[in-house]
């Protein structure tokens, strides 16, 4: 009975166990592998950029580590292979151009983007930051001051001169290409490059207008939040996987941020996910410039500092993010702070890892690149987000428990009553297999309502009286026994004389 009892509190206590353990994510991630991976967590094979891309998701779905340190060359002397990473060649000048002479339904914001890259190349570092500064004070409505609205015309002026350099290539571009083109490619040719003309005109008075001291009308506003749009995505452009952070992805950085601070509830449970790390390492272009979310604990974390405060970022905040997906390597994070009472980061030790860390968080951010970084033993190939963590759930000091309210309150009530039921059964197994249910039931006499009469002749003497009497007969029989021998006659004996 004792070792049944024992059996089933072993089984309840697994019951327990098994219960916590399925709350994991982690403990599921094999059920993407069954069949190939399906639905959302799915990487077809054709988003893959090259066959290392698809090795690295062959080895994920076989449950191995994925291999993210860039493919090494040898550099033929002998000295320290260095990582593969190739550059991209700039595209042509005016190939929106030759393209829409072979496609007329080429749409006007790939002219207006090749436009705008040949503008901004001309223009030298500090006007193309102080364009973007000025369009950020617009937004924040903060108003110019007398030598800013000096330098934004200045900027204006520069900006038109660009303009009218381009028109003027784009008109001889389709004029080389005459006689590969009818007159119809022709004709559609210079609309486009008059259409170009027509949107920089009402584009130029849009901006004149955030430089001066009266207010932005309603069109106006709206001109300047389409250009807004048509920079952000050549700003996108700008940004190179598989390399380190670059100068030229800086407008598409300050960019991300200005929205991830002004991130509203209602836009964080809009976004995409959760996702894992393979989807984000093996699509970067899917993802670029778009709001996701994903989940993960936290192994390392440190500080680091901004190298120009802009836009009132003065340092950023690191965090490795392990996903609960098997892949085995990290999601880089970017944030500008951290929850309260989240464990403190430092700056990072030589090795770039800074603080271990085991906090179980939600990321919510803008995926920026797949980027080159330094790590112990070398370089590495990360996902990058610029986010925020919306949700964090602390680990306690002892037993790996969480911290706080870490399962809901009807959870833990549920978890109750499952484990009373569960009690209670065991209770009456028990009992049905023992003895007890078998033995017979004796029901307990009712009480009368009157007592018989008491007769006093059927009250017996004591125990000594009745020890007594019994003892007397045996003596009696003793004396008589004595008594009858010697009134008998003897025999005669050898001796005796005649």
């Amino acid at each position: 009975m004792q070792a049944k009892l024992l059996v089933m509190v072993f089984l309840c206590m697994g019951v327990i166990a098994l219960m916590f353990e399925a709350r994991k994510p982690k403990n599921w991630h094999w059920l993407w592998h069954m069949g190939g991976a399906s639905g959302q967590h799915a990487v077809s094979a054709d988003r893959a950029e090259s066959s290392d891309l698809a090795s690295r998701e062959a080895s994920w779905k076989e449950g191995k580590p994925v291999e993210t340190r860039p493919p090494l060359k040898p550099t033929g002397d002998g000295a320290p292979s260095e990582p593969a990473v190739i550059s991209q060649p700039d595209p042509s000048t005016f190939a929106a151009f030759r393209d829409l002479s072979a496609d007329p339904a080429s749409s006007v914001e790939t002219v207006l983007l090749d436009g705008w890259d040949h503008v901004l190349r001309r223009l030298s570092k500090e006007r193309r930051e102080w364009l973007h500064t000025g369009l950020w004070k617009w937004r924040q409505e903060q108003a110019f001051t007398d030598d800013q609205q000096a330098a934004w015309a200045d900027l204006i002026r520069r900006l038109d001169e660009n303009w009218t350099d381009y028109h003027a290539r784009a008109r001889a571009a389709v004029a080389q290409d005459r006689d590969l083109l009818t007159e119809e490619q022709m004709a559609e040719s210079q609309e486009m490059i008059e259409l170009a003309e027509s949107l920089w005109n009402t584009e130029k008075a849009a901006l004149k207008a955030l430089g001066e001291d009266a207010a932005v009308t309603r069109p106006e506003a709206a001109v300047v939040s389409s250009l807004q749009r048509i920079l952000d995505e050549h700003a996108w452009s700008q940004v190179k996987d598989n390399f380190v952070l670059r100068s030229a992805e800086t407008t598409a950085w300050y960019r991300c941020w200005e929205r991830v601070q002004s991130l509203s509830p209602h836009q964080v449970e809009r976004a995409l996910g959760p996702l894992n790390f393979v989807q984000l390492y093996s699509q970067p272009e899917e993802y670029r410039g778009r709001l996701v979310t994903f989940h993960g604990t936290v192994r390392w974390g440190y500080r680091v500092a901004s190298r120009r405060s802009r836009f009132g970022i003065q340092g950023y905040i690191v965090l490795g993010l392990l996903p609960p997906d098997g892949s085995g390597s990290p999601i880089v994070v970017y944030c500008l702070d951290l929850p309260a009472g989240f464990p403190g980061v430092e700056p990072a030790d030589p090795s770039g890892r800074g603080v271990s860390l085991d906090e179980d968080v939600t990321v919510t951010g803008y995926f920026f690149k797949r980027w080159l970084h330094r790590c112990e033993g070398g370089m590495n190939l990360s996902p990058l987000v610029l986010g925020k963590i919306t949700d964090w759930e602390s680990h306690a000091t002892s037993g790996g428990q969480r911290a706080g309210a870490s399962m809901p309150a009807w959870q833990l009530l549920f978890s109750a009553l499952a484990m009373a039921v569960l009690a209670i059964l065991i209770a009456v197994w028990a009992y049905r297999s023992s003895s007890w249910s078998r033995s017979e039931v004796v029901h307990s006499a009712s009480v009368p309502d009157s007592l018989p009469s008491f007769n006093t002749n059927d009250v017996r003497g004591t125990v000594s009286q009745a020890l007594g009497e019994l003892e007397l007969p045996k003596v009696n029989e003793d004396v008589s026994s004595r008594e009858t021998a010697r009134d008998r006659p003897r025999a005669p004996g050898p001796d005796s004389r005649q």
